[in-house]
């Protein structure tokens, strides 16, 4: 005790140093003079055996003022055996029949104690938190009186099975009547059966109702006249599935894929040897000849468009003429470009070409456009084209320098030859104080000169000062004080290394603990 009170005092000098000597900001009301202060946390002034940290004893007293009185030292009366005796402290000698644990708010039901589960809708206080069915799953539910499963808006929140005489849906327009909710058959008879607020409507909205013939509400191309096909329904409704379904296809001779328009057949099923893909081949005869075949230089409309031998890569100039049909640049008279290909189809390539290249000396595929340049065809080695000057290399001696190449931090090169090094990593606006700039933690985007101090061990506003300079005691050297100070955790129980904020919680050993303090118990056991 006199160790810990010296302690405390030290604490409290530093304390009172580290606020630069301000004493009007340092707490002082002890009245008990146990070493803590009311302002950083003793819950009775009065007792010298009450403050944070201090000793539990079986007294019925708080002690460490943790909000738990003679936790772990005394023992208390467990009738039903759930290992939760009541909460007043019965005795302090071990005695069969007796826990350490108290709390329990039903001490003649052993499945009712702190610590567990109150998911069961049984309108019961299960795990003794003073609520009733927290964590069991609620719903709504409609009145429903003539048992279709479509309810009116009279409505009850409930949880455990659906009440008798409630439905989960709202939608029905006449809770008088089985036959009358959202979905049942539309009938001609003068009443809203379906609830979609028309009576004897058109409901798949082709027009037809089905007072008006429209044998299939469901369906918006079935009705009175419409075009039958072959799918065995009866989508004209005159009664028949099989009178005069038809399809349309057409002969394929040729077997290309594509029928020919003036053999048409309207079997159902289609027969062999034809094709439903409308008519597209101009001669069913040939397979190379139809719809998207390439033309040729054969004075026959092969594609099917109309036109014989015409050019096929836009350029204007014909198959017949054209060296190269699939490549626009190629054509008779085309200027040459040193490309490798024979551009003005004179049977020479490259002929009369000439290409600008400049020096590439580290190999990276750049050039230097401060070097002269050589004007040649074909390119010679070690020579690059530069199509843009942003696209020149800013050092031809350094094979990683070049456009868009990957920076390197607080090096001093340039390496994507934008004009500068890498200073801001994070792109927050401050420079890193490796290169002299200010940003202390050049990695995080939320940390800078200015920024908002949080509470999480780390000087975000790079003032020198972690988590704005706010310190609480830390009896167990967790990291963690007693003490709430500006948002930051405080340890709910600073006698255990083990437990305290941003902790994995795994319940403890006893699967009871709270070891990150956030007032749950084993949210990370998996158990």
């Amino acid at each position: 005790m006199l160790q810990y009170r010296i302690f405390v005092r030290m604490s409290s000098i530093f304390l009172f140093l580290l606020l630069g000597g301000q004493e009007e900001m340092c707490p002082t009301t002890d009245l008990d003079g146990d070493g803590i202060a009311v302002e950083i946390g003793d819950c009775d002034d009065t007792d010298d055996t009450v403050y944070p940290g201090a000793p539990e004893l079986c007294d019925g007293k708080d002690n460490d003022c943790d909000g738990v009185a003679d936790e772990g030292v005394g023992f208390f009366r467990d009738a039903d055996g759930d290992e939760y005796g009541v909460n007043t402290l019965t005795t302090c000698t071990e005695t069969a029949g007796y826990v350490r644990l108290n709390g329990d708010c039903n001490d003649a039901d052993q499945s009712i104690h702190p610590n567990i589960s109150d998911d069961t809708c049984d309108n019961v206080d299960n795990d003794c938190d003073g609520q009733v069915d927290e964590e069991a799953w609620f719903f709504t539910v409609y009145r429903d009186d003539d048992g279709d499963e479509y309810g009116t808006e009279e409505s009850l929140y409930m949880c455990g099975e659906v009440s008798e005489g409630y439905a989960w849906s709202s939608w029905d327009c006449d809770d008088t009547d089985p036959s009358i909710h959202p979905g049942a058959p539309e009938l001609c008879d003068g009443i809203d059966n379906n609830c979609n607020e028309g009576k004897d409507g058109d409901a798949d909205g082709d027009g037809w109702t089905s007072c008006g013939g429209d044998c299939d509400e469901t369906r918006d191309w079935v009705y009175p006249g419409a075009a039958e096909s072959c799918d065995s329904v009866d989508a004209d409704c005159d009664g028949s599935t099989s009178d005069n379904d038809r399809s349309v296809s057409y002969r394929d001779a040729d077997g290309d894929g594509y029928g020919d328009k003036n053999s048409v057949s309207y079997a159902c099923p289609k027969p062999e040897g034809y094709t439903t893909v409308i008519y597209f081949d101009c001669d069913d005869t040939d397979a190379e000849i139809r719809y998207g075949a390439e033309e040729l230089c054969d004075g026959v409309d092969n594609d099917c468009d109309g036109k014989i031998d015409e050019s096929q890569d836009g350029d204007g100039v014909g198959v017949c003429m054209d060296c190269n049909d699939r490549n626009a640049t190629v054509y008779p008279g085309a200027a040459e470009t040193c490309d490798s290909k024979d551009n003005d189809c004179d049977g020479a390539v490259d002929n009369g070409a000439v290409g600008t290249y400049y020096p590439d000396q580290d190999g990276d595929g750049y050039g230097d456009i401060t070097q002269q340049a050589v004007y040649t065809c074909p390119r010679p080695g070690g020579y690059v084209s530069v199509a843009y000057t942003s696209l020149a290399d800013c050092d031809d001696t350094n094979p990683n320098t070049y456009p868009y190449a990957i920076e390197v931090p607080y090096d001093g090169i340039d390496q994507s030859c934008d004009g500068s090094d890498l200073t801001d990593v994070d792109w927050d606006g401050y420079d890193s104080t490796v290169v002299g700039g200010s940003d202390c933690r050049d990695e995080d985007e939320y940390s800078y000169p200015g920024a908002t101090e949080a509470c999480d061990g780390l000087d975000n506003d790079c003032d020198e000062i972690v988590d704005g300079g706010t310190y609480s005691i830390d009896m167990d050297g967790d990291e963690y004080g007693a003490t709430t100070f500006d948002g930051c955790l405080s340890d709910c129980d600073d006698a255990d290394t083990t437990i305290h904020p941003n902790q994995e919680d795994n319940g403890g050993e006893d699967h009871r603990t709270d070891e990150d303090c956030d007032g749950t118990v084993g949210e990370d056991d998996e158990d």
